[in-house]
């Protein structure tokens, strides 16, 4: 696989595809988690809900981000 450019990858299987996936929607989570440490109501939260948020909050930022990168 190369990277042609920051947001776009020649991808030539559907494994690569898989692991190209895979490394997105990890790094997206992680932003997404770093995020929500910083927010003052979100600390305060035990972390049941926190884990809670994160856990669907993060299907609903990738569905958005999907639906962004198709416009």
């Amino acid at each position: 696989m190369s990277r042609l450019t920051k947001n776009y990858y020649y991808i030539t299987d559907i494994a690569e595809l898989y692991r190209v996936s895979c490394e997105i929607i990890s790094r997206d989570i992680s932003h997404l988690t770093n995020y929500s440490k910083h927010l003052t109501t979100f600390n305060k939260m035990c972390p049941g809900d926190q884990l809670a948020l994160i856990k669907y909050g993060s299907l609903e930022v990738l569905i958005l981000r999907i639906q962004t990168a198709h416009l």
